[in-house]
């Protein structure tokens, strides 16, 4: 068998992959389940309590009543492709850490994006060019 090296398009492919596994992940649900709380909604007609549930954003610290307004965030980023070192099992560590309430967070949907935006900003200003 030949030691031939993985391509860009290779590396990005599994890349991609795993970051759709992520999505499936169970410590993703893990996160979720941290962030959540029980709260009394009302009494029902036959006077039982009925209670919902509510996810609280790490970040800007609102509670949401639907867990799809929450999106799971690495607390440190992990670089995506452009960080890539070739190890992959470095990468999976990055990608699916444990224990995940030490290395993931539930963001909503505006502080998600402010802290990716805030990163992909400062990686951009400090990335070499090419000469």
């Amino acid at each position: 068998m030949d030691d031939e090296v993985l391509t860009k398009e290779d590396v990005s492919f599994l890349f991609n992959e795993l970051r759709k596994a992520s999505v499936l992940w169970d410590g993703r649900k893990e996160v979720l389940r941290l962030a959540r709380k029980k709260t009394f909604v009302r009494r029902a007609k036959n006077g039982n309590p009925v209670y919902k549930y509510m996810w609280q954003c790490a970040a800007c610290s609102k509670w949401f009543r639907n867990e799809k307004d929450l999106e799971v965030d690495h607390i440190v980023e992990i670089g995506g492709i452009t960080a890539f070192t070739g190890d992959w099992n470095e990468t999976i560590r990055k990608m699916l850490p444990r224990p995940v309430g030490k290395h993931l967070q539930c963001l909503c949907a505006i502080c998600h994006s402010k802290k990716t935006g805030v990163f992909m900003n400062a990686r951009e200003k400090f990335q070499r060019k090419e000469k």
